[in-house]
């Protein structure tokens, strides 16, 4: 819900030459979704370019400090061939992330969004590919009626958008301040540099085992994983992991909840900043994503989604971790008696990605589909999400799993 709209009158600022890129900052409006007015901006020039400065305000001791706010600017001259976009950042030096996105709205409420470290002090450029952008919305926002376009059609879109999205925002409240300039299409990029070989199954897990070396494992999910906190199902895996082989094992949660897989692709810089080098990465999304489903989200779409968050991963990490793919937890109807058929249309889609990408897979799915009615009062908090209980027994099917694979992994490779 969009709480307060702010428009800037004009600012007469004379650019020579059209540098000015394609966006008008003179046009700008202030949108803050949450945060009781932590957020200002101003336009200025600097070296002939339009400035647009954006930062959020000290954060006052409050029980609620979530800030979402961004300044929306009208585009233009964005033709249906470019390749993406492109702008110079410059940062107050912390590694917070910012947000881009792009739509066909002046308030961007059905937009694509990408991130980008705010970091350096010094002017900095950075490109954007259009497939680098994914669509911001819930999965359960009302307004939705059918699934959006995986990436936007570049010669539909006619507002561009600056700050701090909805994905991290619980996360990293602290102040921040960043500039923008010199926003410009690219007509042209290189394609992306393959990646690969890279370790197949559990070929990289089963190395580090062998060799009695710490393994680091990285959790990324929703609230069914963030919500174990330190006594997650990976932690409980670990612990198993430990006693069984005598190695060290190291996790860290970076599941969010209320994420999509959409949402973990844009949260991924800051997840791997919290574990830069992961040796294996725990994959669990759909519990959020399934409510898409009306929409006409399918296994198909779904698997499309996760195979792009594996690629983003591999990516970012030059294929040095493993991938484990977990198909999740059924929800259950309001009686807690059963299975509410809400996540089912998707699981396929999860086991698909497994396959084309030469990932490990856990299928706790599967066996919490057969709980009686004991074992769901017993491993269930609510009609979504483990209790303590639930979590080590998660963690246990989990572990069960990825022995089963680890004695039977060689060494394969594959490319992208």
């Amino acid at each position: 819900m969009i709480i307060g709209l702010l428009l800037w009158g004009a600012v007469a600022c004379a650019v020579p030459g059209g540098a000015e890129g394609i966006a008008r900052h003179d046009a700008g409006q202030a949108v803050e979704v949450k945060g009781n007015g932590r957020f200002a901006t101003e336009v200025s020039k600097e070296s002939g370019l339009l400035v647009l400065h954006l930062e959020s305000k000290a954060m006052a001791p409050t029980n609620d400090p979530i800030s979402i706010a961004y300044c929306v600017m009208p585009m233009k001259g964005v033709e249906a061939g470019s390749a993406g976009i492109s702008f110079e950042i410059r940062g107050d030096g912390n590694a917070l992330l910012g947000s881009v996105m792009v739509g066909s709205d002046r308030i961007v409420t059905r937009a694509y969004e990408a991130t980008f470290v705010i970091g350096d002090e010094q002017w900095r450029k950075v490109v954007v590919r259009w497939d680098d952008f994914v669509p911001n919305y819930k999965p359960w926002d009302k307004g939705i009626t059918s699934i959006e376009k995986p990436v936007p059609d570049a010669g539909s879109v006619t507002h561009i958008a600056f700050g701090r999205g909805n994905h991290f925002h619980r996360y990293d409240t602290e102040p921040w301040r960043f500039e923008i300039r010199n926003i410009r299409q690219e007509p042209q990029l290189p394609p992306r540099p393959a990646i690969g070989p890279y370790p197949t199954g559990l070929s990289r897990t089963r190395a580090l085992i062998d060799a009695k070396e710490p393994v680091n494992i990285l959790l990324l999910g929703d609230s069914i994983t963030e919500f174990g906190k330190d006594r997650s199902y990976g932690h409980h895996m670990a612990e198993k992991l430990e006693e069984r082989f005598g190695v060290t094992v190291n996790v860290v949660n970076a599941g969010v909840g209320g994420h999509s897989v959409r949402g973990g692709r844009l949260v991924l810089k800051r997840s791997l900043r919290m574990m830069p080098e992961p040796d294996l990465v725990c994959i669990m999304y759909g519990a959020n994503d399934a409510k898409a489903v009306p929409a006409g989200l399918t296994a198909d779409i779904f698997q499309s989604q996760v195979e792009a968050l594996i690629d983003d991963v591999r990516r970012s990490t030059g294929g040095h971790p493993d991938i484990l793919l977990l198909t999740g937890l059924p929800r259950l109807d309001k009686e807690r008696t059963k299975t509410a058929g809400i996540v089912e249309p998707i699981v396929p889609g999860i086991k698909a990605a497994a396959k084309t990408r030469g990932a490990a897979l856990a299928d706790p799915f599967s066996v919490y589909l057969k709980f009686s009615q004991d074992e769901i009062d017993a491993y269930y908090k609510d009609t979504i999400h483990p209790n303590a209980e639930g979590f080590r027994f998660l963690g246990s099917i989990v572990f069960e799993s990825v022995v089963e694979q680890l004695e039977s992994t060689g060494q394969g490779e594959a490319g992208l």
